[in-house]
């Protein structure tokens, strides 16, 4: 739930879909430059995705790894005096090409 569909009820849409006319210049090219942004953010965001390479495979079930523990919650008072890595850990699956 949004934090609008919490405090008011129902969803504010940012652009929508109703075009109303206005005799105000100003607030048209103001409306006009809006959705060019949108549009050409979409297909920045649409070009990133599909030119991006997918990451390599760098592990195999079975090669031994250490665990990163910056956020992992221990029983130390500190981070400060947490371990910064945990491990050697042992591959047993792989789920995707950046989680194992």
């Amino acid at each position: 739930m949004s934090p609008n569909e919490a405090l008011i009820g129902y969803q504010v849409k940012l652009l929508p879909d109703l075009i109303i006319q206005s005799h105000n210049l100003t607030v048209e090219e103001w409306i006009k430059s809006v959705r060019e942004r949108c549009n050409q953010a979409i297909q920045v965001l649409n070009h990133a995705v599909n030119t991006s390479p997918l990451p390599c495979v760098q592990y195999k079930l079975g090669d031994q790894v250490w665990l990163e523990g910056t956020y992992l919650k221990t029983q130390y008072q500190s981070n400060k005096l947490a371990p910064k890595c945990y491990g050697p850990f042992k591959i047993v699956k792989v789920i995707s090409p950046v989680v194992y």
